[in-house]
């Protein structure tokens, strides 16, 4: 869904379907919460083994929700930090393109070289840095 509202930002569709997804993700924590709650009452449950289930659970909703709502939306011509991949690095980059599967293309600032990423790798910029260096943050 995200990669293809990047291409299509207007598509009712897929608007649709992003808000569907949404409303899923919240019923779900809803029934968790209130699962739990219940598992609170009862003396048959383990409760460090629920909690760890559910800790599972919410970390997979959090994964879900970004990638139904994405907190940037990325562009054609956007500055952002990206991976190198020879090095696992992030340098200042521009993104060239990006393809409705969600493979970003970008040109990194400082040697002009080109390399293949994903949206959810790209990172802003940091906002003071000037240097060429890499960041692992």
């Amino acid at each position: 869904v995200e990669a293809a509202l990047v291409t299509d930002p207007e598509n009712t569709e897929l608007l649709k379907l992003q808000k569907d997804l949404e409303e899923v993700i919240e019923l779900t924590r809803d029934l968790i919460k209130t699962q739990l709650e219940e598992q609170k009452k009862s003396s048959y449950v383990e409760p460090a083994t629920s909690a760890a289930y559910y800790d599972e659970i919410e970390a997979a909703l959090i994964e879900a929700e970004k990638l139904v709502s994405p907190g940037r939306q990325w562009k054609v011509g956007d500055k952002c930090s990206a991976k190198w991949n020879e090095d696992g690095q992030y340098y200042d980059a521009t993104i060239e393109g990006i393809s409705a599967s969600g493979e970003v293309s970008v040109v990194f600032d400082a040697y002009q070289n080109r390399s293949s990423t994903t949206i959810p790798e790209l990172k802003e910029r940091s906002a003071s840095k000037t240097e060429v260096f890499p960041s692992n943050k």
